[in-house]
């Protein structure tokens, strides 16, 4: 699991997360912003994401989230043949 901000100096979270999956396809990503997940659909910063949660949020909301995230079946698109 990949957890990441959407915007960062030098590289953003969709960028870092389509390095990853070159060499690790089936990795998940779960993006975290401050930024509402409307402003960043409204950008195209946001891409398709696994999962998104906004910050502030508390161990509890990410713990949930993460555990969603993994439980969740993996996309049949990103399955190495």
């Amino acid at each position: 699991l990949l957890v990441t901000d959407v915007v960062m100096p030098r590289v953003t979270g969709p960028q870092l997360a389509e390095r990853l999956a070159h060499e690790r396809p089936l990795t998940r990503v779960l993006y975290i912003s401050g930024y509402t997940q409307q402003e960043l659909d409204r950008s195209g910063a946001f891409g398709q994401a696994t999962a998104y949660l906004a910050k502030p949020f508390t161990a509890e909301a990410l713990a949930q989230t993460v555990r969603g995230v993994l439980e969740r079946p993996a996309d049949p698109e990103q399955v190495p043949s």
